[in-house]
């Protein structure tokens, strides 16, 4: 290679370089922030897992606290401990009116079944009699915490091997079952404690429910454990734990489960393990020390699947509590995200390449025709033929791979996880427009034949309405005598209508296409009308045909270009465009258009634009800009309620009022408990998800509206919804705003300055 050559050829290998290292900076950001998403999902959920058991705790010992002095069990329990013998006991009115009373409360309460124990572990009253005057299993299975209501605490066991027959798996009744108590001390009138009341539950609907609302996904679950490493609620793998003899068919995972490292993953049959030999788990090894902690790096869990987790030690309640997912799915949007910016990457560096490679053979080409001065004329004029046709094949050949990056990432942007996360959405959508700008740049390059990238130009003036209506009849009338349809004008008289400021040729190109349009697709015979009239500040044009129709699922394929909905197969010429192109001028020039069709009784076409009557010049709409912000300063001291049942919502809708300076926020999960909360609490704007659980948003705003509550509080409704039906029945319920699913930032801030005082 000359040194000529060397210098051409160095810039495109020195760009190839850039484009794989920035490739590997973007893998490298990209696995930070969904890392860091999934490490906050996990945390999250965690905490609400023990946040739910602290509360669960709180309830039921406050709860046995209150029963146990009841003065009937007082009064009992003090004319028990005055017998001397089982059998005066069990013979004696005391327990049979302990029994009477407690039996109402149990049924009340949906508790299984009551202890009376006195301080030395024997068993003073229970629905059984072969249990009165013999040691209580609570005080030789779950001592400390004995020790604790005697002492003066009421306090709950882990779940316990039963010493009767309760519901287990299944529903079957069997003493594999596990069983657990909470414990209250009962006091004299002195105040001394004199013995323990205890009730009895059922962990499998008390206490395992606690930690099954922690799964997630597909593998994600949450649970938890005591100090031996015994799992203490139900896996979420019980049926495939019972399939593979890990646990009985008749058992539960609950204290049938050790949270042990098998070292292989046991689901994939690689042999029997004897757990109990087995050191535990990398998580339940921090745990049981008391750790809290968290690993993005895949461990073996309970049955060796490799996941990642997030663990804690609570020390007053004396459980460990993990949550935990496969690797494999936590990770596979990474994957696929990884994925597309290695074929990004691959893509882009080829290309390069190549036309490096082009360039190239292009000079040597040149540098031999100087050669030969006469042949080089020749020579030249068939290189340059010759370059047009491998041009034109490369360009197929480097589009091909690199829309389908495109393609990739424009899917991975309608993600749920990429659009609740700010930064990952960012990347993804640096992908999409690095790829979409890439593409015309290869256009470029290549000298290829350049596409319609939507940059129109606009050319304003005054124009009467009623002359470019009447002209693009006109063009079409000749169309429409040549297929015996008539066009009837039915809209406000031609003299009558204003002038206004606008693109005079655009306008007249949305009319004519769908008019003609209208017309092609027309039967013989048929009518096609036409409207022109005003409302409020826009002017409104609607075409009406009598033709064949449009099925209800090829409407969404109705504006795409190069789409013709089977009428290629017809004598009627078309490219399939003018739609496409016809809605893209309407929404250049801040309008809207739309359709609407009955299959066998033809369709109606309409857009409306704004009624600009100024002769001022007026600048073609300025394109908006994804990621623009607002100034949110003047809202940091607002007080916002969000209505939604949806935790993932709530905490979209959080993060961006954070965003925007608004820390003071209170959410509610249905509408009534967002009565409850307005009835004693007062916000600058409440936040409504128009499908609640208990109502929907239009009627929750009738009963505030009933109730009084709130009057001048502004309501703006967060939908999914997004048809002038939905925000016609919000405006007849009384909402004030109106924001559309997936939420926007500058949408829903812009929308709470807007109808609050601060704004």
């Amino acid at each position: 290679m000359t040194k000529r050559s060397w210098r051409a050829v160095l810039p495109p290998l020195i760009l190839a370089v850039i484009v794989a290292i920035f490739a590997a900076w973007q893998e490298n950001n990209l696995t930070k922030v969904l890392q860091g998403q999934v490490q906050g999902t996990l945390e999250n959920t965690l905490k609400d897992s023990q946040l739910a058991a602290r509360k669960w705790h709180q309830t039921h010992t406050a709860q046995i606290s209150a029963i146990a002095q009841n003065i009937e069990i007082l009064e009992g329990t003090e004319a028990l401990m005055r017998l001397s013998t089982t059998e005066e006991i069990l013979q004696s009115s005391a327990l049979s009116n302990l029994r009477s009373h407690l039996s109402r409360l149990l049924t009340n309460y949906g508790y299984l079944g009551f202890f009376i124990i006195t301080p030395d572990g024997a068993s003073l009253a229970s629905m059984r009699d072969s249990n009165i005057g013999t040691t209580n299993l609570i005080a030789t299975l779950a001592r400390e915490r004995f020790e604790q209501a005697v002492s003066g605490s009421a306090t709950i066991t882990h779940p316990l091997q039963t010493d009767v027959p309760v519901v287990g798996a299944g529903g079957v009744v069997s003493k594999a079952a596990p069983t657990m108590f909470s414990l209250a001390p009962i006091r004299n009138r002195a105040g001394d404690v004199i013995a323990v009341f205890t009730l009895r539950m059922n962990p499998l609907t008390e206490f395992s429910p606690i930690f099954a609302r922690g799964q997630t996904g597909l593998t994600g679950e949450t649970y938890a454990f005591d100090r031996n490493g015994t799992m203490l609620s139900e896996s979420r793998a019980i049926d495939r734990l019972r399939f593979l003899g890990l646990v009985s068919t008749n058992e539960t995972s609950t204290l049938n489960v050790l949270v042990h490292d098998p070292g292989f993953n046991a689901f994939d049959g690689s042999g029997e393990v004897n757990m109990a030999a087995k050191p535990p788990t990398l998580m339940a090894a921090s745990a049981l020390e008391g750790n809290a902690g968290t690993s993005l790096t895949p461990y073996r869990n309970y049955y060796g699947l490799n996941v990642i987790g997030t663990w804690v030690w609570d020390d007053d309640l004396s459980i460990g509590i993990a949550t935990e997912m496969a690797s494999e799915e936590a990770y596979g949007v990474l994957d696929t995200s990884v994925a597309t910016i290695r074929t990004f990457a691959a893509c882009t560096v080829l290309m390069i390449l190549l036309l490096a490679y082009v360039q190239h053979r292009n000079r040597r080409k040149r540098h031999a025709q100087e050669l030969e001065i006469l042949k080089a004329l020749d020579q030249a004029e068939q290189a340059n033929q010759a370059k047009m046709v491998f041009l034109s094949s490369m360009s197929h050949e480097l589009r091909t791979p690199l829309n389908a990056v495109i393609g990739f990432s424009q899917l991975l942007l309608d993600e749920k996880t990429v659009q609740g996360n700010p930064e990952h959405k960012e990347q993804i959508e640096h992908i999409h427009t690095s790829g979409e700008h890439l593409l015309a740049l290869v256009d470029e390059v290549l000298e290829f034949a350049k596409l319609d990238l939507g940059a129109l130009s606009f050319n304003y003036g005054r124009t009467q309405i009623g002359e470019i209506v009447e002209s693009t009849i006109k063009m079409v009338g000749k169309l429409a005598t040549d297929r015996h349809v008539t066009i009837e004008y039915q809209g406000t008289a031609f003299e009558e209508m204003p002038q206004i400021w606008t693109d005079i040729t655009r306008l007249r190109q949305v009319l004519l296409n769908l008019l003609s349009n209208a017309v092609k697709y027309n039967r013989r015979g048929g009518t096609v009308a036409l409207k022109a009239m005003l409302e409020a500040k826009y002017v409104f044009f609607s075409v009406e045909d009598s033709g064949r129709g449009i099925a209800e699922e090829d409407m969404s394929k109705l504006w795409e270009p190069f789409t013709r909905l089977g009428a290629e197969q017809s004598d009627v010429e078309g490219s399939g465009i003018g739609l496409a192109f016809s809605r893209k001028i309407v929404e250049a020039l801040d309008g809207e258009i739309g359709v609407e069709s009955t299959l066998g009784a033809g369709s109606r076409f309409w857009f409306r634009l704004p009624l600009h009557l100024s002769t001022e010049t007026i600048e073609k709409p300025a394109k908006k800009e994804i990621g623009s912000t607002i100034d949110s300063s003047h809202l940091k001291d607002i007080k916002v309620l969000c209505i939604e049942d949806i935790e993932l919502n709530q905490e979209i809708v959080r993060r961006m009022l954070m965003k925007a300076g608004i820390t003071r926020l209170d959410f509610a999960g249905d509408g009534k408990s967002a009565l409850e909360k307005l009835k004693t609490d007062t916000f600058g704007v409440i936040l409504l998800d128009i499908n609640l659980p208990d109502m929907d948003g239009f009627e929750f705003n009738r009963r505030k509206a009933g109730l009084g509550l709130a009057k001048q509080t502004p309501v703006i409704a967060l939908t999914a919804s997004t048809s002038v039906e939905t925000r016609q029945m919000a405006k007849e319920a009384g909402i004030n705003g109106f924001v559309s699913k997936p939420i926007k930032y500058d949408i829903l801030i812009g929308e709470i300055s807007a109808h609050t005082s601060a704004g």
